[in-house]
């Protein structure tokens, strides 16, 4: 299986961007406001980027 990366600039916002299977955008520029994902997609490699702040991974071995 192929992995698709996503990766946004993370802003100190509060919005999180579901990754779908319809999802065709996995880029997201700092004016997008976007700081977290969501996805159940088996196929997604999450990039994150941090500085000041400590990041939190939730897994779900059942789903």
């Amino acid at each position: 299986m192929d992995k698709q990366e996503v990766m946004a600039f993370q802003t100190h916002s509060s919005n999180v961007k579901i990754i779908s299977e319809d999802t065709a955008k996995y880029y997201y520029e700092k004016d997008e406001y976007i700081d977290g994902f969501l996805t159940k997609r088996k196929d997604i490699t999450i990039f994150t980027f941090y500085a000041d702040f400590l990041p939190i991974f939730v897994y779900d071995k059942e789903n």
